[in-house]
Parts: structure tokens; C-alpha cells; sequence
């Protein structure tokens, strides 16, 4: 039997929304396919195998290259792993459209370029004024090197948990072109001076932003990193967040 989603359940109007902000947000081209780490896909989609994903995918997305390899079982842009490539479906745009759209006063170009800015002004806590700024963010943020890293000290057994996007590989940048977004000068500056007393460590990497955010709120509610003596860490990210002005949680986030 063909699956076709219950387009009266709301929950299901929200997922089509979501991955058909995604579909016009500028990143995917109706011609010239992109690669796309099949994790960072299921952050917007869901599971391939969940029926409405499938259909979301089939009904937005073309693969046109199946091909993929992976480095160290994780894909990502490093050079040495490849991930599908795949291109806007633009056949059927116009019946997703129909789904959403209630307002029928306003144009259609007006409301996909609404509904763009809802949903990525939402989700980054951003203030994008039109696609192409979303465009060029998720462009940036795809090519980015995301990871979550751990900093020791290994004589004051003393720790350091943050996160980072950059564009070189995480391991040629930790320790050596980066030591931290701790506001502590004292650590920054012994890591310069004595870095034979320090061990650095990517605790993980992730093809999103957001995952580095979410993976480094749990390891700061694990180890209470704001009230332990353990930690070099003065602050969890939330708390962070709220003593920085807002332009500033924009620029970082």
C-alpha cells in the first residue's frame, strides 16, 4: 500500500514546514548537486526508514549520486570521506505549498520567503533579513568542522569541556591555533606558556552546530562544570548565553 501522510494531524503539517523551509533556504540547487552527510539529512528529515521521511525525501530531494565513503566511520568534508549528492525536487514545490499555505492573499514567493525566515530565524536565534543570508550560514556551517573537545591539565588534573566550529581539521586546530572560549586569562595563558602540561582531546565531531550546542549542554550538566573545582569552566553554556548581549549570542550561535 502507497503510504500517504495524514495531512489533518498537525504534528505532520510541522515536519513538512520544517523540511520544506529547508528545501528553499537556498542550499539545494535544482542543478548543480551537494553533498549532504546522511546524519546532518536526518536532523531535518528523521530516519530514513520512517515512512514520512521516506516520502518527505522522495517528494523534495533527488540523489543523484549514491556513492559515499566513509573516514573513520564518520562521514564529513575532510577530504577523504564522500557523502550522496543530491539536488532540489522542484516538480513538486507547488503541491507542498498548497499544503501550508492558508493565507492565499499574500503571494507565493512572499510566503516561502515568510516561512524561510521563520523557521531559521527560530531554530539559530538569528535575525536573517532574507535567503541568501540563510543560504550563505548553512553553507558556512556545512563546510565548518564541528567537534566538542576536552582540555586537561594534567598536573592540576584540572578540565576544560566547550565546543568549536572551524575550517581546518579539528586536530591541527585544537592546541594549536585554538585554546578554548574560556574567559579565564590565566589558563589561555599557561597553555601558551607550559602546553607540555596540558593533553588535548576532540571528544566528538558532528556535521551540525546545533549537535556540538546539545552535546556540550550535557557534558556541562553531567560534571556540574559551574560549581566544580575540577573544571576550568566558570559557566555552562545557558548561563553563558544570558550574560551575553544578544548581538553577541547571534555572532557565536
Amino acid at each position: 500500500m502507497t503510504y500517504l501522510p495524514n495531512f489533518s494531524d498537525k504534528r505532520v503539517l510541522k515536519k513538512i514546514k520544517d523540511c520544506y523551509s529547508f528545501a528553499l533556504s537556498g542550499i539545494l540547487s535544482t542543478s548543480r548537486p551537494k553533498q549532504f552527510p546522511q546524519s546532518y539529512l536526518i536532523k531535518i528529515f528523521g530516519q530514513s526508514q520512517n515512512p514520512l521521511s521516506k516520502w518527505l525525501r522522495k517528494q523534495l530531494l533527488i540523489c543523484t549520486n549514491e556513492e559515499y565513503c566513509f573516514s573513520k566511520g564518520v562521514a564529513s568534508f575532510d577530504g577523504r570521506s564522500k557523502s550522496k549528492e543530491y539536488i532540489l525536487n522542484s516538480n513538486n514545490l507547488d503541491f507542498i505549498r498548497s499544503l501550508l499555505k492558508i493565507d492565499k492573499s499574500i503571494s507565493d514567493v512572499e510566503f516561502d520567503i515568510s516561512i524561510v525566515l521563520e523557521f531559521y530565524n527560530s531554530k539559530y536565534d538569528k535575525d536573517f533579513k532574507n535567503v541568501s543570508d540563510v543560504k550563505n550560514f548553512l553553507e558556512t556551517d556545512l563546510e565548518k568542522k564541528h567537534y566538542v573537545y576536552r582540555i586537561t591539565n594534567t598536573i592540576q588534573k584540572k578540565h576544560y569541556y566547550g565546543r568549536r566550529s572551524c575550517l581546518i581539521e579539528p586536530k591541527l586546530d585544537l592546541g594549536f591555533e585554538y585554546f578554548s572560549s574560556s574567559t579565564d586569562d590565566e589558563f589561555i595563558l599557561d597553555q601558551k606558556i607550559n602546553p607540555q602540561n596540558y593533553r588535548y582531546k576532540i571528544v566528538s565531531r558532528f556535521d551540525s552546530v546545533i549537535e556540538t550546542i546539545n552535546r556540550e549542554n550535557k557534558l556541562h550538566r553531567l560534571f556540574n562544570v559551574h560549581i566544580n573545582n575540577k573544571f576550568y569552566n566558570k559557566l555552562t553554556r545557558k548561563q553563558n548565553e544570558k550574560v551575553l548581549m544578544p548581538s553577541l549570542v547571534q555572532f557565536f550561535y
